[in-house]
C-alpha cells in the first residue's frame, strides 16, 4: 500500500491509497478528496525513551510503529474512520 496526499501536480487531490499485490498484476487506487494532510510518526527508542518521532531517525534499526493522522481539506470534514491516527506495530515493536 502506498499513501500520499495528492496535490495540484497530481490528477488526484486528496488522500490517495494505490493498492496492489506482493508480485501480482492487480492494482486499485482509492482517493477521498477531503483530505488536505497527512502526518507520520515513528515510535522508536533510539535516543534512549520510547517516544512517537516525527522522522525515522535509524538506517539500522525500524521503529517500533507507525502512527498517521489525517487532516481534512479547509471547510471539509474527513470519514469517520480517518478521524482517529491510524496506528501500525511493527514486527520488531511485539
Amino acid at each position: 500500500m502506498h499513501l500520499f496526499v495528492g496535490r495540484d501536480t497530481t490528477n488526484e487531490r486528496g488522500l490517495v491509497a494505490e493498492l496492489s499485490e506482493w508480485h501480482g498484476q492487480r492494482r486499485m487506487r482509492l482517493v477521498d478528496p477531503a483530505v488536505g494532510g497527512l502526518e507520520a510518526k515513528y515510535l522508536s527508542s533510539v535516543l534512549g525513551r520510547r517516544e512517537w518521532l516525527p522522522s525515522w531517525i535509524s538506517s539500522t534499526i525500524l521503529p517500533a510503529g507507525v502512527r498517521i493522522t489525517i487532516t481534512p481539506r479547509a471547510g471539509e470534514a474527513v470519514a469517520p474512520l480517518l478521524q482517529p491516527p491510524i496506528t501500525v506495530s511493527l514486527d520488531n515493536g511485539r
